[in-house]
């Protein structure tokens, strides 16, 4: 048994993942990227292949607005769910991560959750971070900067031991 204490990942380990999910990645992005490429497009459409529609300098100032007004509510929504965040009674409160054969139980004085192992569906080690894919927008992330080293080994060990029996991720279809 792996037992953490005040587990709070910072903002720079609970960056969104670049894989584990495959190709669910990249359509999960889709709102990032869909409405330049279709307002890209339907700028040029509009210009016409004549070129003289519109001048040619207006379908890149309107992509420069499209992109600040993207990029300012984006940050607003920010604000707005860290503000929410803030105020919320379970906000700030460390968690005590337990990892053993059962699953992973995370808890706090308020509250606690336990998933089994084979709702995981896989462990990424990355440089910082442990991450533990259970659904595409639901990854718990361990800092390693909590482990010793011997809980990182112990931590390996386990998942490498887990799959080997076909545990780890055996509710995944």
């Amino acid at each position: 048994m792996i037992v953490v204490e005040a587990v709070r990942p910072t903002a720079k380990e609970l960056r969104p993942l670049q894989s584990g999910w495959g190709v669910l990645h990249w359509i999960a992005c889709l709102p990032l990227y869909v409405g330049f490429v279709g307002f890209l497009v339907f700028g040029l459409v509009a210009m016409g292949p004549d070129g003289d529609a519109y001048p040619p300098g207006l379908l890149f100032v309107f992509f420069g607005g499209t992109f600040i007004a993207w990029a300012t509510s984006f940050r607003l929504t920010a604000w707005v769910n860290a503000r929410a965040t803030s105020k919320a009674p379970a906000s700030g409160t460390d968690w005590r991560w337990t990892l053993s054969q059962d699953g992973l139980t995370f808890d706090t004085p308020l509250q606690a959750n336990r998933i089994d192992w084979r709702a995981v569906k896989a462990m990424q080690e990355e440089r910082d971070r442990f991450v533990f894919l259970v659904l595409p927008g639901h990854n718990p992330v361990l800092p390693k900067r909590l482990l010793t080293e011997e809980q990182s080994e112990a931590l390996r060990s386990l998942v490498d031991d887990l799959s080997q029996k076909g545990v780890l991720g055996a509710g995944v279809d």
